[in-house]
Formats: structure tokens, C-alpha cells, sequence
């Protein structure tokens, strides 16, 4: 969120926005060969960890 917290010319925005996207793309491969890895035992944590944002009240992660 960081990202987007100040006035943008356009090399700020492409900036921005390739590094929201690189970071959500990453953050599924990343979750993909952790399952790969960990297999079940990582599926029951992500089922009780937030993924990107720890949020109270949060609802867990189905997958």
C-alpha cells in the first residue's frame, strides 16, 4: 500500500503497479511449491494463517 500513497508522474504508476502485480503473482507460485513441498501439513497452516494481510476477524483461507 505504500506504493500508492503519493501523487504519481507516469514512471511512479508503471513502477507501482508491475510491483503490486510481481507481488501477487509471486505470492501464489510462492504458495504453490510450498504446498508442493509441504503438502498437507502447509494446506491445515494456511487454512489458519491470514495470507497477506493479518486482519482480526479475518476468515481463514479455503483452498
Amino acid at each position: 500500500m505504500l506504493l500508492w500513497t503519493r501523487d504519481m508522474d507516469p514512471a511512479l504508476l508503471t513502477s507501482a503497479v508491475l510491483i503490486t502485480v510481481y507481488i501477487g503473482v509471486g505470492s501464489r507460485l510462492e504458495e504453490r511449491k510450498l504446498i508442493v513441498f509441504h503438502g498437507e501439513i502447509y494446506r491445515r497452516y494456511r487454512g489458519r494463517v491470514p495470507a497477506l494481510f493479518s486482519v482480526p476477524l479475518a476468515i481463514p483461507h479455503r483452498g
